[in-house]
């Protein structure tokens, strides 16, 4: 019984952060920024290195943890450009940025989805959902909840 368990819970964290090739190019929608008054497209984000979505909520604990892990490994993730993207208050993103001083790594970039674009796009299940683009913005990974960090890494080794 424990084994088939095992299996079971093997193959739903390998289902969870599957590469997803079949799926379409980066959609455009656009998030307001930390200042609160520039709005950015997905149309913006520049093309020839990979990058990485990832949808929050500032008070999850996983979101948390996996941002302390994103900005622990900051060095092998410099050259990899950070969309946190919520929906949720203004407030609670700047919250957000306060504790994890988001606003001081060049790479990472902090939006409110004010329309509730990428929910309606990408329908995740909760947060953290994390999605990593390749550079000509074509999916190459999706992890539904906490990502692993090596992974996340992997994954990005693999789409430069």
């Amino acid at each position: 019984m424990r084994l088939i368990i095992i299996l079971f819970c093997s193959i739903w964290i390998t289902a969870c952060g599957a590469s997803h090739k079949g799926y379409p190019p980066l959609p455009e929608f656009s998030f307001m920024l930390l200042d609160s008054s520039t709005i950015m497209s997905t149309t913006q984000i520049p093309k020839g290195t990979p990058f990485v979505l990832v949808y929050y909520d500032p008070d999850c604990r996983e979101c948390q943890d996996e941002t302390r892990e994103i900005i622990k490994h900051k060095d092998e993730l410099s050259d990899t450009r950070l969309y946190f993207i919520t929906d949720l208050q203004f407030s609670r993103m700047k919250l957000f940025n306060q504790v994890f001083k988001i606003d001081q790594h060049k790479n990472i970039v902090l939006g409110r989805d004010y329309s509730q674009s990428f929910y309606k796009l990408f329908k995740p299940s909760g947060t953290p959902y994390t999605i990593v683009y390749d550079g000509e913005k074509k999916m190459r990974a999706a992890f539904s909840g906490q990502a692993k960090i090596d992974d996340l890494l992997a994954v990005l080794n693999k789409a430069k």
